[in-house]
């Protein structure tokens, strides 16, 4: 039995989806800090017409902060949208609360037998998932 076939059979639980969201935000967090870090390494500090600038937003039910360095406010605020837009489409896919979201049609569709297609964000997680469940001899369950 393939894989996808094996996770279209599961009733995906509340609190399992919520730790994957979690866990997602976390990650796309630590990806964003580890791409501004890569880009700082060698350029000393900020150019002196470098400003910061700071928003926030609620999404995914808690508030995610955002903070960079830009030019000017038109420069900031389309990597503002640009952040904001990622943590929206995020949630488009893996919400345990929107009954329209990717993760939840897949957890309505099971068990049919039948493989479902899933996107490569949601891919993602259902694989690290079943990683950190044989990691933990089944202590993670992403079925429960």
């Amino acid at each position: 039995m393939s894989s996808l076939t094996y996770w279209s059979r599961l009733s995906l639980s509340w609190s399992y989806c919520k730790a994957l969201t979690k866990m997602e935000s976390n990650m796309t967090t630590m990806a964003y800090a580890w791409l501004l870090g890569i880009a700082m390494v060698g350029a000393g500090p900020p150019e002196p017409s470098l400003k910061r600038f700071q928003s926030s937003q609620m999404q995914m039910g808690v508030e995610f902060k955002v903070i960079l360095y830009a030019s000017d406010r038109a420069t900031a605020n389309r990597a503002f949208q640009a952040a904001f837009d990622r943590i929206e489409q995020l949630n488009r896919t893996l919400s345990d609360y929107d009954p329209q979201s990717e993760l939840s049609r897949l957890g309505s569709s099971s068990p049919n037998g039948k493989p479902v297609k899933v996107s490569d964000d949601l891919w993602r997680v259902l694989e690290r998932a079943q990683e950190l469940s044989r990691k933990t001899n089944g202590a993670f369950d992403v079925t429960v």
